[in-house]
């Protein structure tokens, strides 16, 4: 089950506040960047950077994915 309109709102505002703070200077951004997804009761902390030999192909690549399981109240990293 996804979270609720109202919890998904929080937890944006929490990671854009964390994404910020970790972000590289904003000319380097072209090379690496930070993001996040939420998908369902998961949220993944994302790595954008362009293909080494093709800088028109941009990567996202997942670093680190907690999930919460709300029936136990447990968070899975």
């Amino acid at each position: 089950m996804a979270f609720h309109d109202l919890e998904r709102k929080k937890i944006e505002n929490l990671l854009n506040a964390f994404i910020e703070k970790i972000r590289p200077a904003p000319h380097i951004r072209s090379e690496l960047d930070f993001s996040f997804d939420i998908t369902g009761q998961s949220i993944e902390l994302v790595e954008i950077r362009p293909l080494w030999g093709n800088k028109s192909i941009i990567h996202r690549h997942a670093f680190a994915k907690a999930t919460f399981v709300k029936a136990q109240h447990v968070l899975w990293r």
